[in-house]
């Protein structure tokens, strides 16, 4: 597991009490469900949260967040 993965599941630990929402409430394909369950990603960070709709709906998006949030996580989507 690389440094931004490692970053992400410690961010998702603490996100997961606060969120209560999980990937596949955000709309995706069940492929992208699933790599990011294989991928230890349980809910959504708050970046996430906010980005992937729009993205999925095919409008630009531009996020500050910190380092380790999930800004790259989401930009796959």
């Amino acid at each position: 597991m690389g440094e931004e993965d490692k970053n992400h599941s410690e961010e998702q630990g603490n996100k997961e009490e606060e969120t209560k929402k999980l990937f596949k409430d955000l709309k995706i394909c069940d492929k992208l469900g699933e790599a990011c369950n294989n991928l230890g990603w349980k809910v959504p960070t708050k970046i996430q949260l906010e980005a992937i709709p729009h993205a999925l709906q095919g409008k630009d998006v531009i996020g500050l967040a910190q380092t380790g949030s999930g800004k790259t996580g989401a930009i796959f989507f």
